[in-house]
């Protein structure tokens, strides 16, 4: 996985030393072991690196960021498995506990913690004590929930408030836009019934699957309608590793299939339940990850053009199909 990211010893100029080989460093008191990773745990000093982000299936005041990486990532396999023992629901918790121990009893040093803004561009780099870590992350945390985009629906002065859409259209799910493959901070469609929900999308399509998701199609059960094409790359394997270490299972399901983009939007936009379908309210985005540019159908545009920050840049057009495929008219670079 490093190797395909470009990290390697060659670009590093290092030795990467990595294995799943883990040590007990302690026990919790409801019985929980915790690991550490036999390398780190062996090392003279430990430096902490991650990028601090709302998680997509829990709230807790330390989420995916410097302490999540203490506790699951240098906690490896064995690690991510016993904090996700639980269930979802209880995921922050022991990260929390996890965590804190190993900062009483492992050599952490310090930790780098990122921050990146709205365009999936690095905003903040913060460098935090082991010495109140957990309780100096969780500010940036909420910064960084502040710096999310999301859809253009509701309040603008009010980001949480609700909103509703007949039909949200994602061209590509995979990993390398969330951990979930679609993020449901994005689309509301967690995967615990305990996260608030503050937008309601009655059918969402998924089109098709990230080449370097490498067949992971995690976040495909979250829509109502995929394609055969997006079925034919997933990789049952890949999304069962997921969703049996998370204990969700239910993220490793396959919505219905249409043969081609055409008739999977057009089956989401015939059920989406829509007083008049021809007026439906219908986006289009390529990704949970980059919101810069959208397509909105025209029952949008009286809304949309009325809304501060956003720009109408293209005039109507019918969406355009090559043999059922939706043809990718997104501007260089999304």
């Amino acid at each position: 996985m490093l190797a395909k990211l470009g990290v390697t010893e060659e670009s590093l100029g290092c030795e990467i030393r990595s294995s799943m080989e883990t040590d007990e460093i302690g026990v919790l008191d409801n019985g929980m072991s915790v690991r550490m990773d036999r390398h780190a745990n062996a090392a003279d000093g430990i430096i902490l690196f991650n990028r601090i982000k709302p998680h997509t299936s829990f709230r807790a005041p330390n989420e995916s960021g410097l302490a999540k990486m203490l506790s699951i990532g240098l906690g490896k396999q064995s690690g991510a498995e016993t904090c996700h023992s639980r269930g979802i629901d209880n995921v922050g918790i022991f990260v929390t506990k996890m965590a804190r121990m190993k900062l009483e009893r492992c050599k952490v040093l310090f930790g780098i913690g990122t921050i990146e803004n709205a365009y999936d561009e690095l905003s903040q780099v913060v460098a935090l004590d082991s010495d109140g870590m957990l309780e100096a992350e969780a500010p940036y945390l909420q910064e960084a929930m502040r710096n999310m985009p999301r859809l253009p629906l509701g309040p603008l002065d009010a980001p949480s408030a609700s909103g509703d859409l007949d039909v949200l259209v994602v061209d590509e799910i995979g990993k390398e836009f969330s951990g979930t493959g679609m993020d449901p901070n994005i689309t509301h469609r967690f995967s615990s019934e305990k996260m608030q929900v503050h937008l309601h999308i009655s059918r969402l399509v998924a089109l098709g699957l990230s080449p370097r998701s490498n067949g992971n199609g995690n976040g495909a059960a979250r829509a109502d309608v995929i394609t055969a094409r997006l079925e034919q790359d997933f990789d049952r394997e890949a999304v069962y590793a997921n969703a049996i270490t998370s204990q969700v299972l239910k993220q490793s399901k396959i919505p219905m299939v249409m043969p081609c983009d055409r008739t999977a939007i057009q089956t989401a936009v015939k059920t989406c339940g829509a007083e008049d379908i021809t007026k439906v309210r219908l986006l289009r985005i390529p990704n949970t990850l980059k919101l810069e540019y959208l397509y909105a159908s025209e029952a949008m545009l009286p809304e949309l053009r009325d809304r501060s920050g956003l720009e109408v840049v293209g005039d109507l057009q019918k969406m355009q199909f090559d043999s059922g495929l939706l043809r990718n008219l997104w501007p260089e670079g999304h």
